[in-house]
C-alpha cells in the first residue's frame, strides 16, 4: 500500500496508520510505504503527476483511492470487475442515497432541488456536498463499458452532453445513467503509464483530465487517430484501451470529506446510521433541530442546538447556542456560550459567554 502525501505530513501519516490500523502493522503480508513529495522539487501539482511519479514503483495494475473518501465501499467488487476483461481503466460509479426520491406522508417528491439542496454553514440552501462529483454516464448495458461521461455541474451550467454516433452504432444497447457519484476510485492497468508519459499532462487531475481523455479516445488509440497524435499505436488490441465502470448501489453513506460542510454532513449521517445510543434532550427549555446528541448529555436548560453533532459526556451550561458545529466527547461548556461553525476537540473546556 502506497500513501502519497506532502513531505511535511509523512511522520503524521505514519503515526496515524500505526494507531488507527494496528492489524496492518501486525500483518507480514501487507507493507505500507508513505511517499512524501515536494511540489517544487518533484513537479507534483496534480493527481496525474502522482501517477507519473509512481510509475517506477508499481509493476502491476493498481487501485487509486482518494484520501478523503468516507463511507462503506466494496473494493473486492471493483477489483473482480477490473480483471474480468482486458481494459485500461475501471471506474467506481456509486449511488448517492441522498438523491433518491423520498416518500413523505404517502407523497413522492420529484423535485430535484428538494433532493440536492441542503443547509450550508451560513444557513442558506446550497447544493449537496457531493454535487460537484455527480456525473452522467452512457453505459453499454451488456458489458459495462463507459461510452461517455460528463460532470453534472458542467451540464447544469449549459455545456452539451455529446455521444458519438459511431459509439452508438457499435454499442446499440445503452443506458444513460444519472445520480451517480464519481468518488475518485479507479483501477488502472500498466498501459496508463505510457499514455501519461506521452501526453505530458502537467498539474492535471485524474478525474477532470485523464479519465475524460481515456473515455473519449478508447477504441481509437490503437489505430493512431487519437486527438492531435499520429503515433499512439500502443496496443495490439483495442480492448486494452477501453474504460469500464463498476456500479455500486448499496445505499451506504459515501461522501468526500474535504470541506467543513462535508465533514459536518458525514458526522450527521454517521450518527443517524449508528445504533442511536445518543439521546435527544427533551423539554421545552431546549430547542433542538437537525442535531445528534451523544449519551450522558447534561444541559442546564435554555440550550439552542441546530445542524450540529454533540459527542458523549458533554455538559452544556445555561442559554448556550450551538449552530453548525461539532462538539467531541467529554467537553464542558459554561453558561452563555455561542458556537457557530466550530469544531471543539476532545475534553475541551469553554468559559462563560465565549463566542
Amino acid at each position: 500500500i502506497y500513501i502519497v502525501t506532502d513531505k511535511e505530513n509523512v511522520d503524521a501519516i505514519d503515526q496515524h496508520v500505526k494507531v488507527a490500523f494496528p492489524t496492518i502493522n501486525n500483518n507480514q503480508n501487507v507493507t505500507v510505504i508513505t511517499h512524501g513529495l515536494e511540489e517544487d522539487c518533484d513537479g507534483i501539482g496534480g493527481s496525474v503527476d502522482v501517477i507519473r511519479f509512481m510509475s517506477d514503483h508499481l509493476e502491476s495494475d493498481f487501485l487509486i483511492i482518494t484520501c478523503d473518501l468516507f463511507g462503506t465501499f466494496d473494493l473486492v467488487e471493483i477489483i473482480k470487475e477490473h480483471f474480468s476483461s482486458e481494459r485500461i481503466c475501471t471506474i467506481a460509479l456509486l449511488s448517492d442515497p441522498t438523491l433518491k426520491n423520498k416518500v413523505n406522508d404517502g407523497q413522492s417528491s420529484n423535485s430535484q432541488n428538494s433532493n440536492e439542496e441542503h443547509f450550508s454553514i451560513g444557513g442558506n440552501s446550497i447544493r449537496h456536498v457531493n454535487y460537484k462529483y455527480h456525473v452522467m454516464a452512457t453505459v453499454d448495458i451488456d458489458n459495462g463499458q463507459i461510452l461517455e461521461c460528463g460532470n453534472v455541474i458542467d451540464i447544469d451550467s449549459g455545456e452539451s452532453y455529446v455521444i458519438s454516433k459511431w459509439k452508438l452504432l457499435k454499442h446499440n444497447r445503452c443506458n444513460i445513467l444519472t445520480g451517480l457519484l464519481d468518488a475518485h476510485v479507479y483501477l488502472f492497468s500498466q498501459a496508463v503509464f505510457k499514455i501519461v508519459e506521452d501526453l505530458g499532462y502537467q498539474h492535471s487531475s485524474i478525474r477532470l483530465d485523464l479519465i475524460p481523455y481515456l473515455i473519449r479516445n478508447q477504441d481509437r488509440i490503437a489505430v493512431g487517430v487519437a486527438d492531435e497524435k499520429d503515433d499512439m499505436q500502443y496496443y495490439d488490441d483495442d480492448k486494452l484501451s477501453r474504460v469500464y465502470c463498476c456500479l455500486n448501489f448499496n445505499n451506504s453513506i459515501i461522501v468526500r470529506v474535504n470541506s467543513f460542510e462535508s465533514l459536518l454532513y458525514a458526522n450527521l449521517q454517521q450518527s443517524h446510521s449508528s445504533n442511536q445510543n445518543g439521546l435527544l434532550p427533551k423539554g421545552d427549555d431546549n430547542k433542538i433541530k437537525n442535531t445528534i446528541v451523544g449519551s450522558n448529555f447534561i444541559s442546564k436548560g435554555g440550550a439552542s442546538m441546530k445542524n450540529s453533532v454533540i459527542g458523549d459526556h458533554v455538559s452544556i451550561g445555561a442559554k448556550c447556542k450551538i449552530t453548525n458545529s461539532i462538539v467531541m466527547d467529554n467537553v464542558t461548556i459554561a453558561n452563555g456560550v455561542k458556537l457557530d461553525r466550530c469544531i471543539i476537540g476532545i475534553s475541551s473546556e469553554i468559559g462563560e459567554n465565549a463566542n
